[in-house]
């Protein structure tokens, strides 16, 4: 028996209706929602430009290429891409590993595997990293609510300033609007409100208190792990309702809040401590006498000095000149005895 193409399409349209009016009767979305914008037109590219585009987009090691696998189990991971896996009188797996395989044969990544990878016919991954070392990817994590804001402060005109063709030191001017004056506790550490720090400047006081991990590029240099090892360490310290830094920074914050044209007001926590009655009963040697005049004018700072120079003595009169309880840290128990 035919059916009439006139009568079943009459039939599936009034299907068509009472299946629309069950959805919308209890409620039911159905309807796809309109674009925000309209779509780039699919035949804007062909097919073997969008497969150049990707590989530009995503530019990693060519030579091989990891894809993605599935064990029974459900377990998951990526391994480099082998012509011989589970090829028959070939490939020994699970016996033998395939990084101990006399018959591995990686593969190449081509234009055919971009193009199944976007079929959707397997799925790849990238090594980034290329053989000298080089890289096209830049890793950016923006935690907590307010990554939007993070997002828009994190590239600024002075990081797109091409630096060959400065004339004057970068300023550290920060975009938005900044406060007219900002409180900074002093104590064991320098404090600053977070209700009172635009985001852009709260960025830029964490990045005062980082700096390179020497240890990593030492790692690096000599091919070794670096998977446990910072790039950068960070000193500064996240609390509820304060940004904390190291007191070592003042200086730095001071100056990036005077070029951002923020009058800073000092507040100073600080326990004085306790009166020492000390003397010092040693002599000291011109050089020693210059070191310690020239601590006495900071309330913070290093002394770095050769062996020999004699940095224990001249703690020591420091000490007594400031005549205060003193705490002394000692990594050594040599140092200790002394």
């Amino acid at each position: 028996m035919t059916v009439d193409s006139g009568d079943e399409l009459t039939w599936l349209r009034d299907e068509n209706a009472r299946l629309i009016s069950l959805l919308d009767t209890h409620g039911i979305a159905w309807r796809q929602p309109q674009p925000l914008a309209p779509p780039v037109a699919a035949a804007a590219l062909t097919t073997a430009e969008k497969v150049t585009l990707f590989r530009h987009r995503f530019h990693g090691r060519t030579d091989v290429h990891p894809v993605r696998w599935e064990s029974k189990a459900g377990k998951t991971g990526y391994s480099p891409a082998c012509a011989n896996e589970w090829l028959a009188g070939v490939c020994e797996k699970p016996r033998i590993k395939c990084a101990d395989c006399g018959h591995r044969q990686l593969m190449p990544l081509t234009d055919q595997t971009i193009y199944d990878h976007l079929a959707g016919r397997h799925t790849v991954g990238v090594y980034p990293l290329l053989s000298d070392d080089s890289c096209h990817f830049l890793a950016v994590d923006f935690d907590d609510a307010d990554w939007r804001a993070d997002d828009v402060t994190f590239i600024t005109e002075e990081d797109q300033q091409e630096p060959w063709k400065r004339t004057t030191p970068a300023k550290q001017r920060l975009p938005g609007p900044m406060p007219a004056s900002l409180t900074v506790t002093l104590d064991n550490l320098l404090y600053f409100d977070k209700a009172s720090l635009p985001q852009a400047l709260a960025n830029r006081l964490i990045r005062l208190a980082a700096f390179q991990n020497p240890e990593f590029y030492k790692a690096q240099a000599m091919r070794l792990s670096v998977w446990d090892e910072p790039r950068v360490i960070g000193c500064a310290e996240n609390f509820p309702n304060h940004i904390a830094l190291p007191r070592g920074c003042l200086d730095a914050v001071s100056e990036l809040l005077r070029e951002n044209g923020i009058r800073c007001e000092l507040r100073d926590e600080r326990f004085s401590g306790e009166p020492l009655e000390a003397r010092f009963a040693g002599t000291l040697r011109p050089d020693q006498e210059a070191a310690v005049a020239a601590m006495l004018r900071h309330d913070t700072g290093i002394l770095c000095a050769p062996t020999a120079f004699g940095k224990t003595v001249t703690a020591a009169a420091l000490i007594a000149r400031r005549g205060v309880n003193t705490l002394v840290l000692v990594h050594r128990t040599e140092l200790l005895k002394q």
